[in-house]
Parts: C-alpha cells; structure tokens; sequence
C-alpha cells in the first residue's frame, strides 16, 4: 500500500540478474531529494542477490522490529557520524537478512534518494512513519 504522493519504478541495472528483481517506492515529487524504498525480490532459489555489496555489517545497528507479513523482521540503522540515521535496512535476523514470505524472498531499504548524511534528511519520526507503514503492508496475492 502506497501513499497518494508515492509511485512505483521499476530498476534496471548493470548487473542483468538483478534485471526484473527491484522495484525503487518513492514520493512524486519536484524536488531531488526525497525518501525511497528500495525493494529487492526473488524466488527462493534464484541467484538474485537482494543486497548491495560494501556496507560492513558493523555499520548497522539494531533498532527494534517491525512486522511483515506476519513476522517479525529486524531494523538495522545505518547512522552517519553527526548521528542522524541514514537509511533503515529491514531484516530477517541477525545473519538472515533476507525476509522470506511463502515462496518469496524480499529485501528493504528505506534511505534518500541523492543524499548523504545530508543534515537535513534524517530518516526519523513522521518520515520514518510512512516507509514503515509501507513495507508493513506486504501481502502476498
């Protein structure tokens, strides 16, 4: 379930077996920097890689969970050195990252599209709100 503001593109990328495996959720709108959902998907069993490779595990600090799709999945906050949260990786458990429903395989990322640690774009409070709202909702057809 999307807000009103938010569309849906689907990615391609320079790796073809990640082709037809992403979809980027953002807010429709003018300005450059806005939040985005990434949403990475695969059948059990492909190759798919769900995650982007580089970011050191120990970046990435436990903040609670959410349910999806019936379970429990782990936030994992990556947090710039001015201590603003960066961007929330949603997980299946700690050495699992991927979120596994019925025959499905999902990966999260929630950031700002175009920004770094920009002081103005922390992923907290109403903003926070809305992604997790967002892959709250993941139901199966």
């Amino acid at each position: 379930m999307l807000p009103e503001d938010w569309v849906v593109d689907e990615t391609t990328t320079f790796d073809p077996v990640m082709n037809d495996h992403v979809l980027i959720l953002h807010q429709h709108q003018a300005q450059d920097i806005s939040p985005s959902l990434r949403m990475s998907f695969r059948n059990l069993g492909d190759e798919a890689l769900l995650w982007p490779t580089g970011v050191a595990r120990e970046s990435l600090f436990s903040g609670g969970t959410l349910d999806v799709a019936g379970q429990p999945v782990l936030r994992k906050y990556f947090i710039c050195p001015n201590g603003q949260v960066e961007s929330i990786w949603y997980q299946s458990a700690e050495g699992e990252p991927n979120i596994q429903v019925e025959n499905m395989e999902f990966g999260f990322i929630y950031s700002y599209n175009g920004s770094y640690c920009d002081s103005d774009h922390n992923l907290t409070g109403k903003v926070q709100l809305v992604g997790e709202m967002i892959v709250a909702s993941l139901t199966m057809p």
